[in-house]
């Protein structure tokens, strides 16, 4: 089963991955294919008709094709992605993890990735670019919600592990 994790930034998404990397599965970073993607539609412009998203999680499904039934993916930011590989693989669970716009700005505070004046500033930024992409549409079409308000990362990820079992022992 490819399990696709989605979210909003600093809601545990890559905790998740690592956690589920360490118990075996093959983790996969869909921003670094979309990179991949643009670059080669820039050297062969008129012969890649794909969008550059589409030939990302093509460039993923050649790449990977056997791991994928065992695999996590993260960075897949719009609806159409998930859709394309729900239509080329037989078992695909989308999961969203959620958190609190509030927990989101302290952990990205924490970070120190991105800076952000203020928490309304977080907030425009976070959500112009969510609402972009289609990132509600897609978290909505999650399978699974798990949600991570705590402060605790151990607490977090024994929570969500528990949640995804039934779905991945099948």
């Amino acid at each position: 089963m490819l399990v696709i994790l989605v979210g909003n930034s600093c809601t545990g998404k890559t905790s998740l991955k690592e956690e589920l990397l360490r118990q075996g599965y093959c983790a996969i970073e869909a921003s670094d294919y979309i990179r991949r993607a643009y670059e080669l539609k820039k050297v062969n412009k008129k012969e890649i008709k794909l969008p550059t998203n589409i030939l990302a999680m093509k460039m993923i499904l050649d790449e990977y094709r056997e791991s994928l039934y065992h695999a996590v993916l993260t960075g897949v930011r719009t609806p159409s992605e998930t859709e394309f590989l729900q239509k080329h693989l037989k078992s695909v669970l989308i999961v969203a993890i959620r958190a609190d716009y509030k927990k989101c700005y302290e952990r990205a505070q924490k970070r120190g990735r991105d800076h952000f004046d203020s928490f309304e500033e977080f907030m425009k930024r976070s959500i112009a670019s969510d609402l972009q992409l289609g990132l509600d549409k897609l978290i909505n079409m999650a399978d699974l919600t798990i949600t991570n308000n705590g402060n605790c990362m151990s607490a977090f990820l024994e929570d969500g592990i528990s949640a995804l079992l039934p779905f991945i022992l099948k």
